[in-house]
C-alpha cells in the first residue's frame, strides 16, 4: 500500500496557506535574519537573530508559483533593511512576527556571510516546493 499527497493536494495546501486570514491562522510569512546557526530540521529558531529582526520579523509576501507542476510551490519574499554593521549568515521564516503565538520556524537557511552596513537591505525568497515520489 502507498499513501501520497497528490500534486493537486499540495496545490490546495499552498493556495489555502496564501489565502489564509491571519485572524484565524498564522501562515508562515515573517522573515528574520541572523548571524550564526546551522540549518537542521530540529531547529525552533535561528542561531542568533540580529537587529532589526531580533524581536519582530518583517512581513513577507506570500504566493503560489509553479516550479515543476502547476501550483507546486509556496513562496515567501521579503526585504530586511539593516540598522547596523553585520555579517548576515542565516534567515528564517516563522508563523508569528514576534515571540507570541505558536512561533513555529517553518524555514531556515544558512549561507556564506553577506556583509551589510546601516541602510543596506537583503531581499530573501524562500520557495517550498512540493515533491512526490510515487
Amino acid at each position: 500500500m502507498a499513501d501520497v499527497i497528490t500534486h493537486d493536494g499540495y496545490k490546495s495546501l499552498w493556495t489555502l496557506t496564501v489565502a489564509a486570514s491571519t485572524t484565524n491562522y498564522n501562515p508562515p510569512m515573517y522573515i528574520f535574519w541572523g548571524t550564526s546557526g546551522t540549518a537542521v530540521t530540529s531547529n525552533t529558531d535561528l542561531g542568533s537573530r540580529a537587529a532589526p529582526t531580533t524581536g519582530t520579523g518583517v512581513t513577507g509576501t506570500r504566493s503560489v508559483v509553479t516550479t515543476t507542476t502547476s501550483g507546486d510551490t509556496y513562496r515567501v519574499t521579503g526585504t530586511v533593511t539593516s540598522t547596523s554593521t553585520l555579517a548576515i549568515t542565516e534567515f528564517g521564516i516563522k508563523d508569528s512576527a514576534t515571540s507570541a503565538g505558536s512561533n513555529l520556524l517553518f524555514w531556515h537557511s544558512t549561507f556564506a556571510a553577506i556583509n551589510v552596513v546601516s541602510a543596506d537591505s537583503i531581499t530573501f525568497t524562500a520557495n517550498t516546493v512540493a515533491t512526490t515520489t510515487a
